[in-house]
C-alpha cells in the first residue's frame, strides 16, 4: 500500500437529513473546543489519513463518485458506483476524492 498501518482513527458518520430546505449552518466554535484540541485534532486526523472505508448502510439510490485528486476538468479516471445497503467501498484517500450523489 506505500505505507504501514498503526491504528484505527475515529469514526465519521455522514448522514442524509430529512429536513427540506437549506442545510442548517454549522454551529461556531466556542473556547471550549479550543481547550479539546478540536480543531487540532481535525487537521491532524486530515494530514493523517490514508485509507478511506465507506460503509453503506442504508441509502435510497444514488451513486459514489471516486475522481483523482489534482485532475478537477478531465473525466479520465473517474469512477462512478452505484450505492447500495451492506455494501464497503475502499479507496486511498490520498489518491481519490469522492462526491455522493443520492437520488
Amino acid at each position: 500500500l506505500g505505507f504501514a498501518v498503526t491504528d484505527r482513527s475515529a469514526a465519521l458518520v455522514r448522514t442524509t437529513s430529512a429536513r427540506e430546505g437549506p442545510p442548517e449552518a454549522s454551529r461556531e466554535l466556542q473556547d471550549e473546543d479550543l481547550l479539546d484540541m478540536y480543531v487540532e485534532n481535525f487537521v491532524s486526523w486530515a494530514f493523517r489519513r490514508k485509507l478511506c472505508m465507506l460503509y453503506v448502510a442504508q441509502v435510497g439510490g444514488g451513486c459514489l463518485e471516486l475522481r483523482p485528486k489534482g485532475d478537477s476538468v478531465s473525466r479520465e479516471g473517474h469512477v462512478r458506483l452505484p450505492l447500495r445497503p451492506n455494501r464497503i467501498i475502499l479507496f486511498r484517500d490520498e489518491v481519490f476524492c469522492y462526491s455522493y450523489r443520492p437520488e
